[in-house]
């Protein structure tokens, strides 16, 4: 009783906060490797985003996985990071901008992920921001903790900064103090003497219940859109933890639960699992959709699909290669990875085939429409003029086409008057 009297006073009057905080905007912390590869520019680009999960892999966590682990040991973490590094350098990206990097954190022995990449790969520069950086999280035995967003790059990195988005709105004062400050994080590479280039990495909210994520990816557009306004060139990427736009499902509460867990019991259908309901607020299904509207230097799906294809055959004679190889050793662990892997290559295999109808069906469309000439021979009705009283009303409410939440609302009053009751 006495020893915990004692601890509690030493976090207590302690004069360094056990949280650090941060300004809306901050210089990022850089990085180098040691040991730097030269790099020529040559008119193209690879670029990577991945969540990395701090090196945990598959190990069933709390929190995000229905596990119970909370700490790795160094063995452990350095083994899933060589897996990470191994496929960087499979990769070769010129950039990368990764997520969830442990920097200095007890659940993952302390190693600086950050830096073990870079000293281990073809990438020679670092930038980093930290999204959770504690002296200690007093729940679960999580300890001291510095995670964080990074960019990698082949070039030199220069003006990073780490830009805040808003903390969640839907805690108790405690627990936000305690939890994840997200950010986006921006910087310069210049790839040669005549071109630079804009990198932009962000980790939107995962498990916000309130309009939280809304803010993130508005906030998140502002940064490109600034940059548009400079006329310069950004290549952006992250974890957006949303869905992409008309998906057929907004809800995954019954896919994502645990043993012991019950969701969709309450008459409103709640209540829900936090980061697997995607209907928080009105127009979050389709909340990315903006971003769809930047001009892309590639065509997405059709290089994304031949990206994906390459991946599957490769990864799959892997699995394939490793599941021959355990049943001759007889090694079941083993045995049971590369079955799993096999099962969600399959998995993927079925998206793939999902992108390329979706391909052939637009190639299609695109046919018949250039087989039937310009579209002036099918002409269009006029678009009607404005209903005066609605352009009124719309200046009398000024908050109308600024605040997403209040004019989807009017929009959703307006359907239900006009098409359910009649109005």
């Amino acid at each position: 009783m006495k020893l915990t009297a004692i601890c509690l006073a030493v976090i207590l009057f302690s004069c360094r906060s056990l949280v650090t905080t941060y300004e809306d905007v901050e210089s990022a912390i850089y990085y180098e490797d040691a040991s730097q590869e030269s790099a020529e520019f040559n008119d193209t680009l690879k670029v990577m985003t991945w969540n990395i999960r701090f090196g945990a892999g598959r190990i069933p966590f709390f929190g995000d996985s229905c596990g119970d682990r909370v700490l790795m040991t160094q063995a452990e973490t350095e083994g899933y990071l060589n897996s990470i590094v191994d496929y960087i350098n499979s990769t070769e990206p010129d950039i990368l901008l990764l997520q969830e990097v442990d920097i200095s954190s007890k659940r993952s022995a302390y190693v600086n992920q950050l830096q073990y990449i870079l000293d281990r790969t073809h990438l020679n520069y670092g930038a980093y921001a930290s999204m959770w950086n504690a002296e200690i999280i007093p729940s679960d035995g999580l300890g001291k903790v510095d995670a964080g967003n990074a960019i990698l790059s082949r070039w030199k990195i220069t003006d990073a900064e780490r830009i805040q988005l808003p903390l969640r709105t839907d805690q108790d004062d405690l627990t936000q103090y305690f939890y994840l400050r997200r950010n986006i994080l921006k910087a310069k590479i210049a790839l040669d003497e005549e071109n630079e280039i804009y990198a932009v990495n962000i980790h939107a909210t995962a498990f916000a219940t309130d309009d939280t994520k809304q803010k993130h990816i508005t906030k998140y557009k502002e940064v490109l859109d600034d940059i548009v306004l400079l006329g310069a060139t950004f290549v952006t990427g992250g974890d957006f933890n949303s869905i992409p736009p008309g998906a057929d499902s907004t809800d995954f509460c019954k896919e994502d639960i645990c043993s012991g867990e019950s969701f969709h019991t309450d008459v409103d259908g709640g209540p829900h699992k936090e980061g697997s309901y995607f209907e928080n607020f009105a127009g979050e299904p389709d909340l990315i959709q903006k971003l769809y509207d930047y001009h892309t230097a590639i065509n997405l799906d059709r290089d994304y699909a031949v990206e994906m294809e390459n991946r599957i055959k490769s990864s799959l004679a892997a699995a394939q290669a490793k599941l021959g190889t355990s049943r001759e050793a007889d090694d079941k662990k083993a045995e049971v990875e590369a079955l799993t892997a096999i099962s969600q290559l399959g998995y993927e295999q079925g998206k793939l085939a999902e992108i390329k109808s979706r391909q052939k069906m637009e190639e299609t469309a695109k046919e018949t429409a250039r087989k039937q000439g310009p579209a002036a021979q099918y002409p269009t009705q006029p678009t009607p003029p404005p209903d005066p009283k609605a352009e009124d009303w719309a200046e009398k409410n000024e908050w109308f086409g600024k605040d997403n939440a209040m004019t989807y609302t009017a929009f959703d009053l307006h359907r239900k008057l006009t098409e359910e009751e009649g109005y």
